[in-house]
C-alpha cells in the first residue's frame, strides 16, 4: 500500500470539467459534485516499513544497452555483403577505427566458431566503471580525471564518442564533485506530526454554459468564518455557500 510521510500546508483540489467531446470541441460538465468543507486525510499517513511489508525498490532496473558502433564504417562493411553481426563485432573488437581496419578483423576471424553468436548486451551507461588505460588517455589530452570519467559514463565507456562529447561540452561542463559519504549523505527531515486535516477556505468556480462564455468567480472564507463572492469589481458577502460549492472548479484547503 501506498501512504503519505507528510502533508502540505495547502491542498489544492482541481476537478475536471472541461473535456474534449466527440466531435474534437472542448465541452464544459456541469454536474454538481458534493465536496466537504473539511477533509481529514490521517487514515492515509503512513507510519513506516511495518513487520510483515516489504519495502517497493527505489528505481526500476536498468535496461539494458546494446553496443554502439560507427553508423557509416557498418554500413560500409554491409554493403560489401557481411552480415551485420559480423560486422559490429568487428567494429568493437577494432575500437570502432573505420571500416578498413574492421574489415581486416573479419578476414582474421571469419572461421571464428562463434562469429555469429549475439553480441551480449552491455549495462546501461554509467552502469560500469570506465578502464583506467580509457581514463589516461583523455587525461593526455588535456581534460581532467573527473572529466574523463563522466565522459565515459555519458557514453557507454566508448572512447570514440567519449572525445566527441567531451569537446561538444567543453563550455557547460562542471568538474565532478565526489558524493557525500557516511552520515553527511542523509539529511534527516524534522517527521510531520501535524495533523492530516484541512479546512476549506477559498473554491473558484466558472460561470457560464460553455468554455467559450462566462467567467470565473470566488468564495474566499473570511476571519470570522463567513463568506464573501469575489465576481470581478463586485464583492458580496454570501449567506451559505451549498449550492455554489457543488459547482466548483477548483477547491482550496488550508491544514488546521
Amino acid at each position: 500500500k501506498t501512504r503519505f510521510s507528510s502533508f502540505p500546508d495547502v491542498l489544492v483540489i482541481t476537478l475536471g470539467r472541461f473535456v474534449l467531446g466527440s466531435n474534437w470541441v472542448i465541452e464544459k460538465i456541469n454536474s454538481k459534485i458534493h465536496m466537504p468543507e473539511e477533509i481529514d486525510l490521517d487514515a492515509y499517513r503512513g507510519s513506516g516499513l511495518q513487520p510483515g511489508e516489504v519495502e517497493l525498490p527505489e528505481d526500476a532496473p536498468a535496461a539494458a544497452a546494446a553496443p554502439q558502433v560507427n553508423a557509416d564504417a557498418l554500413a560500409q562493411l554491409m554493403g560489401m555483403g557481411f552480415p551485420e553481426i559480423r560486422c559490429t563485432k568487428a567494429l568493437l573488437a577494432t575500437g570502432n577505427n573505420g571500416a578498413d581496419i574492421a574489415m581486416n578483423w573479419l578476414f582474421e576471424h571469419m572461421e571464428d566458431p562463434d562469429i555469429d553468436d549475439p553480441i551480449p548486451v552491455q549495462g546501461a551507461p554509467g552502469g560500469g566503471g570506465a578502464s583506467e588505460a580509457d581514463i589516461a588517455q583523455l587525461t593526455d589530452m588535456g581534460f581532467s580525471a573527473a572529466q574523463a570519467r563522466k565522459a565515459l559514463q555519458e557514453t557507454n565507456n566508448n572512447m570514440e564518442r567519449a572525445v566527441d562529447w567531451l569537446f561538444s561540452h567543453a563550455d557547460s561542463m562542471e568538474e565532478d564533485t565526489p558524493a557525500p559519504s557516511g552520515a553527511s549523505a542523509a539529511v534527516a527531515e524534522p517527521a510531520d506530526t501535524k495533523p492530516a486535516r484541512y479546512k476549506l477556505v477559498s473554491f473558484i468556480s466558472h460561470k457560464g454554459t460553455s468554455t467559450h462564455a462566462g467567467h470565473y468567480v470566488a468564495h474566499v472564507r473570511t476571519a470570522d468564518g463567513s463568506w464573501v463572492l469575489f465576481n470581478d469589481n463586485k464583492v458580496v458577502k454570501v449567506p451559505a455557500i451549498a449550492g455554489p460549492l457543488a459547482e466548483g472548479y477548483m477547491y482550496l484547503y488550508e491544514r488546521v
